[in-house]
């Protein structure tokens, strides 16, 4: 992915994000780049995978369609590749959220775990949105997501 398609898409998902969620948006682009594994990314990576950070939550959290943000990417590959990966990291509803993790665990794919870590880190890090309720959703899949993988061991 270039800067350009990462602009592009930022600007696409700032646009249907409110305010909070673009600050969250920024924040796992943040924890995602602090990794030790986006360090020995190649550059066309690092772009992609701060892309993922970024827009992370749009199509489960407002109306924008893929395929307005699919249309920025111009390798087919590298567009059906960040399809699976924005797709992985979008929590089906009919799901519990311990099946959407394992699911995306299960997947082996590097990206949408990093960026799921990352979420994560951001919603466990702030004392005022920790609810209890929260802390309960993510107990349980902690030691999968950290631990228990085999991409990241």
């Amino acid at each position: 992915m270039t800067r350009d398609e990462y602009t592009s898409i930022v600007t696409i998902c700032a646009s249907w994000y409110p305010k909070k969620k673009r600050e969250h948006g920024v924040q796992v682009e943040t924890y995602v780049i602090e990794d030790t594994m986006f360090s020995i990314l190649p550059e066309d990576m690092r772009w992609f995978i701060r892309t993922l950070a970024y827009a992370h939550d749009v199509i489960e959290d407002t109306m924008c369609p893929i395929e307005t943000i699919l249309v920025c990417i111009d390798d087919p590959e590298e567009r059906e590749d960040f399809k699976t990966d924005l797709l992985l990291l979008t929590h089906d509803k009919t799901m519990s959220y311990y099946e959407y993790v394992r699911t995306l665990v299960e997947s082996r794919r590097m990206f949408p775990i990093l960026v799921k870590r990352a979420d994560m880190k951001d919603h466990l890090v702030k004392k005022k949105t920790l609810t209890p309720r929260l802390k309960a959703k993510y107990e349980p899949v902690l030691p999968m997501l950290f631990y228990n993988h085999g991409v990241l061991k």
